[in-house]
């Protein structure tokens, strides 16, 4: 696991490391999905990550929605 420090510019922005960037293949302008748990933030790759809820089991391929997403459309 690679550790980093970074300072969170005035804008609140820090830049991801380029080495982070490749190990989850994001190019310029890629889109990530952050969390929050505690005092942990994650940031995960949003492809092939369900647009509804983050997921990144069971997601269609063709809706880019998981599959308990899926159940729950259906099931309203």
């Amino acid at each position: 696991m690679n550790i980093v420090t970074r300072k969170i510019d005035k804008l609140g922005r820090i830049v991801l490391p380029m080495d982070f960037r490749k190990a989850l293949a994001l190019d310029t302008e890629a889109n990530v999905i952050l969390s929050v748990d505690g005092n942990t933030i994650t940031v995960k790759s949003a492809n092939n990550s369900c647009k509804l809820c983050g997921s990144n089991v069971e997601v269609s391929k063709k809706f880019t929605v998981c599959s308990k997403c899926i159940r729950k459309i259906k099931s309203v």
